[in-house]
């Protein structure tokens, strides 16, 4: 962890860019990076999904009924996300090439 102290927040290139190498790095928020993303979406919450208005979204993982083409898994069938997950990843390598020709 380490403080701000009004400084911009990382974008996740930066941040990986850190990180010693791993099998699978899990992240969530970063809802701004031009990733594929599952979007996680819970009915309690009241909020309204963001599958409509983001391109980079690939799946839904969620405890609500979702009209969509998209693949949609239960957040308690804990295989059916896993799966949703394991076909949506992106290698590191391939996050961190997108990131420099972004740039």
């Amino acid at each position: 962890m380490h403080e701000l102290r009004g400084a911009a927040e990382p974008r996740l290139p930066e941040l990986l860019r850190k990180m010693s190498r791993v099998d699978l790095v899990v992240v969530e928020g970063f809802k701004k990076e031009p990733l594929r993303k599952i979007e996680v979406h819970r009915a309690a919450n009241g909020k309204e999904v963001l599958f409509p208005d983001d391109p980079d979204i690939v799946g839904i993982a969620t405890d609500a009924a979702v009209e969509t083409t998209l693949p949609v898994a239960h957040l308690d069938d804990v295989e059916a996300v896993a799966a949703m997950m394991q076909r949506s990843a992106i290698s590191v390598e391939d996050v961190l090439a997108k990131s420099v020709s972004e740039s």
